[in-house]
């Protein structure tokens, strides 16, 4: 029998943990770390969606331009780059997505080139988004809802103004609040298990 504590089962919850730490290599720039997490959390999903497989490595290339590793970007898009936008057959969206890539090699500041979208922290989190969705519905989770998504973005611009000082827009009469508790978020989701992973409410 079970201990009726409505813990998730021990496989439900490295999962869930596995999510997380797939987004959150992703959002800080780790795309190997997160492919790791990714295949540790679903086995075979990303290798099955040549798609999202081929944007995970266009966005590594993108994080050692970021990082300012010519070399290695150029490395990366040479070998793996290539090879998996033949293995995705992305089609126009994959040739336009890979000569975006390469093309911010050509600026000294890469961030101010017609690309330079590609560099954006927006990037990253829409590519998070991606593979959290495939990462769940693997796991037979429903998609995140839009006020979820809402609230998450919300806290995650909170943070980054709290590291630049906690001023808005350079307005020192603005005022950090705590987010999370304001929009009653207790960042935990439901796994399907009992266990917790992302943003509900929380009770009183």
């Amino acid at each position: 029998g079970g201990s009726g504590d409505g813990a998730a089962p021990p496989a439900r919850a490295s999962a869930a943990s596995d999510r997380r730490a797939a987004r959150t290599s992703l959002l800080e720039g780790d795309v190997p770390s997160a492919r790791r997490a990714a295949e540790s959390a679903a086995p075979g999903a990303l290798a099955d969606n040549a798609k999202l497989d081929f944007a995970l490595d266009v966005q590594h290339f993108v994080e050692l331009v970021r990082r300012g590793d010519d070399d290695g970007a150029m490395a990366h898009g040479a070998g793996a780059l290539r090879a998996a936008r033949a293995k995705a057959a992305a089609g126009a969206e994959g040739a336009e997505l890979l000569a975006d890539a390469m093309s911010l090699l050509a600026y000294t500041d890469p961030a101010a080139s017609p690309a330079g979208r590609l560099l954006s922290l927006g990037a990253r989190r829409a590519l998070a988004d991606d593979v959290d969705a495939l990462l769940r519905a693997a796991a037979g989770l429903p998609p995140r809802s839009a006020l979820d998504a809402a609230a998450r973005q919300a806290v995650v611009a909170h943070a980054e103004l709290a590291g630049a000082g906690g001023t808005a827009w350079g307005d020192p009469d603005a005022a950090l609040v705590d987010l999370p508790a304001l929009l009653g978020l207790s960042f935990e989701e439901e796994d399907g298990g009992g266990g917790k992973e992302g943003p509900t409410m929380m009770t009183m």
